[in-house]
């Protein structure tokens, strides 16, 4: 099985963008990082929008959405803003497909500059189902969810990791992004059993895989979110276990780096290490 690899792009530096582009199969875009609020509506930044546009005709490279916005979770809804910038998206892009964090951002209408982790109950597997099939039904192509860490220690509650999983992919039929980062990291900072984990999750909803390098703050003894460096050889290793499970429609592998590391990494490098990706996963 072949995999597409690819990477981030924030819609900033064209000169990365095109530096980076024939070195992959897809380039992953957040809607949020490229727009913002302009007379009291948020719309789409031009210049990153004919970045994209660029791409698409004058490369074969995949267009991917991921979200940071949505707030899926959220008790009192989530962002209708968000919903219209993927509108305007799709009517000006080809995307292959689009995904969000199965997470919330907002409590009260007020922003929590992080995304925590969802109770695991049958109460919020229906109210997020009910969100996704409504998503599903507006946009024509797959919708994928993300495991995100954990931010706190979870209490008791009726379902694992993987089982929660496996209910929103079987009641809604959408997709997942396996971030296998995250993954090290609740193994880490909470003791999630790994194995355990790839024995109980149904495989065959993954599309995507995302790989990262973060940073440990060894003050709080905590592995954090923070696409910082290159993948990690334990992070490539978990990843490879994955693929040798051959979930039937993994496609895509993304390398996540966010913008303001770029330089302290060098363009060099993160082009060697996507050919290296390319080379141990095809």
């Amino acid at each position: 099985m072949k995999y597409a690899i690819g990477t981030t792009y924030e819609g900033k530096d064209f000169d990365y963008l095109q530096e980076i582009i024939p070195y992959v199969k897809h380039i992953e875009v957040s809607p949020d990082s490229i727009s913002a609020y302009n007379q009291g509506r948020v719309t789409i930044n031009e210049s990153s929008l004919q970045h994209l546009l660029w791409m698409q005709e004058n490369s074969d490279a995949d267009l991917l959405l991921h979200g940071v916005g949505l707030s899926i979770g959220s008790y009192d809804g989530y962002s209708k803003d968000y919903i219209n910038i993927l509108s305007e998206l799709f009517s000006n892009l080809a995307v292959k497909w689009h995904s969000e964090h199965l997470a919330y951002t907002m409590v009260n209408g007020e922003n929590l500059g992080t995304m925590l982790t969802l109770p695991h109950t049958d109460e919020v597997i229906t109210m997020v189902c009910r969100r996704i099939d409504a998503i599903q039904s507006k946009f024509k192509v797959p919708f994928l969810m993300e495991n995100v860490i954990s931010m706190l220690p979870n209490p008791d509650e009726q379902y694992n990791e993987a089982q929660f999983l496996n209910k929103i992919t079987h009641l809604t039929g959408c997709g997942l992004i396996l971030d296998v980062y995250n993954l090290q990291c609740d193994e880490k900072n909470f003791g999630l059993n790994l194995d355990g984990f790839f024995d109980e999750l149904d495989l065959d909803p993954v599309h995507e895989l995302h790989l990262a390098g973060g940073l440990y703050d060894t003050e709080y003894d905590f592995q954090m979110d923070i696409h910082a460096h290159l993948t990690a050889g334990s992070t490539i290793a978990l990843a490879q276990t994955i693929t040798r499970k051959q979930p039937k429609n993994l496609q895509n592998i993304t390398f996540e780096i966010l913008e303001e590391f770029i330089p302290q990494v060098g363009t060099t490098k993160i082009i060697a290490h996507l050919k290296l990706l390319d080379t141990l996963f095809n």
